[in-house]
């Protein structure tokens, strides 16, 4: 285990932030992926790539947050995956899932589609709160992003 910028790495440059865990918190999360690589804070997965926070998943790549794919097993192909900054009330990372097939967003526990998160941030924040604020501009973007993924 190498301590880098704050996180240890394992030989597979799979990664867990120092300010969470021990490094022997690390070596053990480290043993419980199979087969990963390149991943940050996961553990027992086997066969994901790029992932992030993910436990108990299998065979994922570029996914965030998930727990037994969780977050984007519904979706019949691996989708694309767009996260913000830290925002909101939470100050946290807010996840886009996306593909030709569907979207999905996970902002805390919602876990819904966009047009339905954007009728939430809506009802939340009628207003120019800037939580408001911060949810619309990703809503954009997201809708950016779909239309280039659909081809429209």
């Amino acid at each position: 285990m190498i301590l880098k910028n704050g996180r240890y790495f394992d030989e597979n440059n799979n990664n867990w932030n120092s300010q969470w865990c021990t490094e022997d918190q690390a070596k053990r999360n480290s043993e419980s992926l199979i087969n990963c690589s390149d991943c940050s804070d996961c553990h027992d997965c086997r066969g994901c790539s790029d992932c992030i926070n993910c436990r108990g998943c299998s065979y994922c790549s570029d996914c965030g947050g998930c727990s037994d794919c969780r977050d984007c097993r519904d979706f019949k192909n691996n989708p694309q995956r767009y996260v913000t900054l830290n925002i909101g009330s939470r100050n946290s990372q807010t996840y886009f899932y996306f593909n030709t097939e569907k979207n999905q967003v996970i902002c805390g526990c919602f876990n819904r589609t966009l047009d339905e998160f954007e009728k939430k941030v809506l009802s939340v924040y009628s207003g120019n709160e800037q939580h408001g604020i911060d949810y619309r501009k990703q809503i954009q973007i997201m809708r950016y992003l779909l239309e280039q993924n659909n081809g429209n």
